[in-house]
């Protein structure tokens, strides 16, 4: 996602001019101080200069502000008590519950879009904080009063000038039939929206669910680029309907996009979000106009790189890299140019260009990820440990951690602390997909069949998924059974045809009992769904 720039200030002052100022002001500080301490001076002058003093102090505290709010756009939403018409439930809703619902729940929405990291192989330097998203203010009383005047007005008056204000309300009350219906409205000046959604059965979890859902309509309407950055962020965390997901994404944004037809920000989204939902080619247009828009948009050419590198358009995606890094050293591009030789089979070149990822962004969980990977398919063991090991303290839920994990600390004997690191990972992430599977794939790797017969069978019984079945496939290959494994291959194929790694194990099959010609015939299959699947399959490297 592309960050938005502070517009220039329209004219700016010479240094000559701004020496004048500054010596404007100084003879002004002078001149008050002299009234103010001659004994001389009579209390008129005295008062005239002190009122003078204070009207200068507050007109230019006023500019200030009002400058800041267009230079450095700001925003605060103030909640008031919602209206709730008696409905005759039970849920003990009061107006000023819902409203402290909804701040709760805009407050979450805020904090998730700032903890956005992308996907697994997404540099935490591109995912910045967005510095524009609205503050909910406190209320607080300071108790300080000169002369009639509190330090909560001057603070309210100074929000005010420097903040664009929404003040958010709502209602809940009967529907039709029995349901209720719960509306959330926004103001601000110039503008005023309502959004609303109906409540079947009055619960407090349906009543909390349909505020979240609300309040991030409302989140839409005062910042659509940080809520276009949340629902990308559910796209790339989710583990199921993945596809629903990123249609809500992209609905959303294309809904922005008609709003706003010429902004670099939201046609860059809407690549990405194209890209990210499998249209890559549909996202290139996208990206074209936004990058016709702003030339040095580090983060879209990067992306645009991705859809050109996914469509086999590998020389055009890293000619795009290139140009990024000329722009900006930036981790993200340089890893992607590590995946571009990975994809040929150019180990050393992509371990090289991984470490220089490393070199920009130390954290970067996903240059650890890509490191391990290489240096597995380059026999590098006892290193691609390491690599996979600092992935996993980096992010410690990361599957894609523990996957490596399994992969190789066996081969770098050391077996049996991958097994404890597996196995504390289940116990603390038991809803783990796949991480049942892995202690199984561990054993193979160490030459450990009977035991990992027993766990395929165990993992079966916790979580009955594919990975386990085709586990199972796998341990046939291992134990020899090559007949029994290409009769099950062949079965898996039929079932996931664009699954490329399943090509790359059958040719594995053939290249075992002597077919060399089949083998690269099912490579060639796996290479032409997924450019370079023959060097990039990331498990059962043999």
């Amino acid at each position: 996602m592309a960050e938005s720039g502070v517009p220039p200030v329209a004219h700016r002052l010479s240094r000559l001019q701004m020496r004048a100022l500054a010596r404007y002001i100084e003879r002004f500080r002078i001149a008050v101080v002299r009234v103010l301490t001659t004994t001389s001076a009579n209390p008129f002058s005295k008062t005239l200069m002190l009122a003078m003093t204070v009207l200068l102090i507050c007109v230019g505290a006023a500019v200030v502000a009002t400058v800041l709010r267009y230079v450095s756009p700001k925003s605060q939403v103030t909640v008031s008590a919602f209206q709730v018409v008696d409905s005759g439930d039970s849920t003990g809703a009061t107006g000023k519950a819902l409203a402290d619902m909804f701040v709760d729940d805009l407050s979450k929405l805020m904090q998730d879009t700032n903890r956005t990291a992308g996907n697994a192989f997404s540099s935490h330097k591109r995912w910045k904080p967005v510095s524009s998203l609205p503050s909910i203010p406190v209320a607080t009383s300071y108790g300080i009063e000169i002369k009639g005047i509190s330090l909560d007005q001057i603070l309210a008056t100074w929000n005010r000038l420097r903040y664009k204000e929404y003040v958010v309300g709502g209602d809940l009350f009967p529907g039709k039939g029995g349901d209720s219906i719960l509306v959330v409205r926004y103001s601000a000046a110039g503008v005023a929206k309502s959004y609303q959604t109906s409540i079947k059965e009055l619960t407090p979890e349906t009543l909390k669910q349909a505020m979240s859902d609300l309040s991030l309509k409302v989140l839409e309407g005062i910042n659509p680029g940080a809520a276009a950055r949340y629902l990308m962020d559910l796209g790339y965390n989710c583990s199921s309907d993945c596809d629903a997901t990123w249609e809500t994404a992209t609905q959303f944004i294309y809904s922005w996009l008609k709003r706003s037809p010429n902004s670099e920000l939201v046609l860059s989204d809407m690549g990405e979000i194209l890209y990210n939902s499998k249209h890559q080619q549909d996202s290139l247009a996208y990206f074209g106009r936004a990058m016709a828009l702003d030339p040095h948009d580090v983060n879209t050419l990067n992306t645009e790189a991705n859809a050109l590198g996914d469509l086999g358009r590998q020389d055009e995606a890293d000619a795009l890299y290139n140009k990024a890094l000329k722009i900006h050293k930036d981790p993200d591009p340089m890893l992607n140019l590590g995946v571009g030789a990975l994809d040929r089979g150019q180990y050393g070149r992509a371990e090289d260009l991984f470490r220089q990822t490393l070199s920009i962004d130390p954290d970067d969980e996903g240059a650890e990820l890509n490191l391990g990977h290489t240096l597995i398919k380059d026999g590098k063991f006892a290193d691609a440990a390491k690599a996979y090991g600092r992935a996993l303290e980096l992010q410690p839920g990361n599957e894609k951690a523990i996957n490596g994990i399994a992969h190789s600390y066996p081969k770098a004997g050391r077996t049996d602390e991958a097994l404890r690191v597996i196995d504390l990972f289940i116990r603390l992430n038991p809803d783990s997909y796949f991480a049942p599977a892995y202690k199984a794939e561990a054993l193979m790797l160490a030459g450990r069949l009977d035991e990992a017969a027993d766990e395929l069978q165990a993992s079966l019984k916790i979580l009955n998924n594919s990975t386990a079945q085709l586990d199972i496939t796998i341990l046939h290959i291992y134990r020899g059974e090559l007949a029994e494994a290409g009769t099950e291959m062949d079965g898996w194929i039929a079932q996931f045809p664009k699954d490329s790694w399943l090509y790359i194990l059958k040719a594995g099959v053939l290249e075992q009992q002597g077919d060399n010609a089949g083998a690269e015939t099912e490579r060639q299959l796996a290479d032409k769904l997924y450019p370079g699947a023959r060097y990039d399959t990331s498990r059962w490297n043999e």
